[in-house]
């Protein structure tokens, strides 16, 4: 994989996290929905 995409390949651990979600069912790649605030931005 990181010959294919050089420095665009994700982190090993992301991977085995996403393995994982595939595993247990969870087969979208969508974010899940938060009930925390959403973060307010300074500039």
């Amino acid at each position: 994989m990181t010959l294919a995409l050089k420095n665009d390949c994700p982190h090993r651990m992301t991977i085995c996290r996403l393995y994982g979600e595939f595993q247990r069912g969870n087969s979208t790649l969508e974010d899940a929905e938060r009930e925390a605030r959403p973060r307010t931005s300074l500039t």
